[in-house]
């Protein structure tokens, strides 16, 4: 049924700033030789809630130097979400501590109670209403109720409804430009989708030149007249996992999906927007790319690598491997990001530029690794990687049971999310003792702030 039920709705755009502004203003107020660039990757609201505690935690232990210093933030799915939440925290709350107070609300936020009210409820119905009725919807299907429940958590004024009615360039603008007036900074937002025939979309808060935009990518914020997506709906776009949301329907621009489906890390446009950044300078700074993780498969994928290389376990190749990879391609959603990051690395070797992973961490069992190795293994190297395990599960629990946690592991047990679209208080509680205690985070914050000159 052709209604406006999913269609993004547009406002009237006034103030947005220009990629050549923004690079101008950022080299001119730096006087530290690195810069930070931060992707997120997608996974839902647990996504959403590892990257509102991670860029808290930086910027808390960094006494709030850690996000002036970078560029740009680009985010997928929940990891977009996460970042485009940040942003509206630190538009209306300039203390840290307040800041994580709301991300706890917002952990325990029930969004997924939206979808399944909405989609066998009100948006059933809705669905099958023929435009002809001339009936409007506006777009307030059960997506925008979601984006609803964060501007209720991110707002200090209940009265100020910018996060659903203002455009994205000019809601990041506003908090810009206040910013600015702090002798301070706010990175660019890159939130990604993926539209249906296949070709991904970017929304940017920095406006960039036609020329310069993200090769292959609709510019899903630019219309020929005065006139932008929401910063609510463009945020929207980024996390659209069919059935539980609709697809998001942009007038001129086509029908957008979940942007996992096509690039699950933000690392994509992240590097695109870095080269930009790079371009036509005769020096540049060092580059720091922090890039925050919430996958389990990721996780463990990372922790197989590392002992391959450290000829701690080999792997003996399946015949049917194509590429003798140490794991499976273990999804569609990580296979684009390994690419990503592997070229990252590559390209960072020899260089002062650094690549830093900052994974949440998971309790592991062994047939867990198994589903992921792409050949055999030795009884010998199987025991050395339940040794790995076993030192891995001890650092969990022990960040679990930390004097100063609120986690109950006797009432609970270990627990994480299931679902990346549903968080119980175990699960946010988990999240809060992993970024707050877990030994091996520390160190990867630590690392970070070091190699980014914040202390």
């Amino acid at each position: 049924i052709d209604n406006d039920l999913h269609t993004i709705q547009t406002a009237k755009e006034t103030n947005v700033i220009d990629f050549e502004t923004f690079k101008s203003n950022f080299q001119s107020s730096q006087n530290q030789n690195t810069n930070i660039y931060v992707s997120s990757f997608g996974g839902g609201l647990k996504a959403n809630l590892w990257t509102l505690l991670v860029l808290n935690k930086l910027e808390t232990k960094s006494k709030q130097s850690f996000v002036k210093r970078t560029v740009a933030m680009s985010g997928v799915s929940g990891g977009g979400v996460g970042i485009s939440n940040y942003a509206a925290l630190s538009k209306n709350f300039s203390n840290q501590d307040s800041i994580r107070h709301k991300i706890n609300e917002m952990g325990n936020t029930h969004v997924l109670s939206i979808d399944g009210a909405y989609f066998l409820g009100l948006d059933f119905v809705r669905e099958v209403v023929p435009k002809k009725l001339g009936i409007r919807f506006e777009g307030k299907d059960r997506a925008y109720e979601k984006m609803r429940a964060y501007n209720t958590v991110t707002q200090k004024d209940e009265n100020d409804n910018g996060f659903m009615e203002q455009t994205f360039r000019e809601y990041w603008h506003d908090l810009y430009v206040q910013k600015r007036a702090n002798q301070s900074l706010f990175p660019a937002l890159l939130v990604n989708s993926i539209s249906t025939h296949g070709q991904y979309g970017v929304a940017s808060s920095v406006k960039i030149h036609k020329d310069d935009f993200f090769p292959g990518a609709i510019d899903i914020l630019t219309y020929n007249n005065d006139s932008s997506l929401t910063f609510s709906g463009a945020v929207s776009t980024t996390n659209r996992f069919p059935i539980f949301s609709p697809t998001a329907r942009i007038t001129e621009k086509g029908n957008f999906l979940d942007g996992g489906y096509f690039e699950n890390s933000g690392l994509l446009s992240l590097m695109h927007f870095r080269k930009l950044m790079h371009k036509n300078n005769e020096k540049r700074n060092r580059d720091v790319i922090v890039s925050i993780i919430n996958s389990k498969e990721q996780y463990i994928g990372f922790m197989l690598e590392k002992l391959v290389k450290e000829s701690v376990i080999t792997i003996k190749e399946s015949p049917s491997s194509e590429l003798g990879a140490i794991f499976k391609t273990l999804a569609d959603t990580d296979s684009w990001p390994n690419t990503l990051l592997k070229q990252i690395e590559y390209d960072f070797t020899g260089t002062e530029d650094t690549l830093i992973r900052i994974f949440l961490p998971h309790y592991i069992h062994y047939h867990e690794v198994e589903t992921l190795l792409k050949g055999s293994l030795s009884s010998q190297d199987q025991e050395r990687i339940m040794k790995v395990i076993t030192v891995n599960n001890a650092k969990v629990i022990a960040a679990l049971d930390h004097s100063a946690t609120n986690y109950n592991r006797q009432k609970w047990g270990v627990s994480e999310p299931a679902l990346a679209r549903l968080l119980s208080e175990p699960d946010v509680e988990y999240q809060k003792s992993m970024i707050a205690y877990h030994v091996e985070v520390q160190a990867q914050l630590e690392r970070i702030l070091k190699c980014a000159s914040c202390f």
